[in-house]
């Protein structure tokens, strides 16, 4: 019913490359994540890369975690019948940190980053490539209405056909 996950810094995932550059892995930690906005020029680079550089980056599904939401991942999920081994030790870390949200400025979002490019300048063009995600865990991929869906089956399935717009 419920996928293997991966949790962050204890099963870091083998990680291949076509040569070009390195291999860099970044967990979504307190001192990676920002709330709720894209990372811009006055916040630290949490890694520096180098042009054809590859990054697995792991990210935080924001569910459980805000304040009223309980900031309890687990007590969130488990109320959505998600066990606590398929919540992310990352997010119920990240809950339980003083990792504060001001509800007036921030959004309700958890980015991970920001990622600098060695010798990149303001207006550079940078290409990024995604070469694969995958989903850590079935209580954190997207949303909590389409893990319910999965997981529990409570909500009915939209189907096209079904749409009479």
């Amino acid at each position: 019913m419920f996928p293997q996950i991966l949790q962050p810094l204890t099963q870091v995932p083998e990680l291949s490359s076509d040569g070009a550059g390195s291999i860099h892995y970044l967990p979504a930690t307190r001192a990676t994540v920002l709330w709720g906005r894209l990372p811009c020029a006055r916040d630290v680079g949490v890694l520096t890369v180098d042009s054809g550089d590859d990054v697995m980056i792991d990210t935080i599904n924001d569910e459980g975690v805000l304040a009223d939401q309980g900031r309890d991942p687990a007590a969130f999920f488990s109320r959505h019948g998600v066990p606590r081994e398929f919540v992310l030790d990352d997010a119920i870390d990240l809950a339980a940190s003083d990792f504060g949200r001001d509800p007036g400025s921030d959004g309700p979002h958890i980015v991970t980053g920001p990622i600098r490019a060695r010798g990149a300048r303001s207006c550079d063009l940078l290409k990024m490539t995604v070469l694969a995600y995958a989903y850590l865990s079935a209580a954190t991929d997207f949303t909590i209405s389409q893990v319910v869906d999965r997981v529990t089956g409570v909500h009915t399935r939209i189907r096209t056909a079904d749409y009479r717009g």
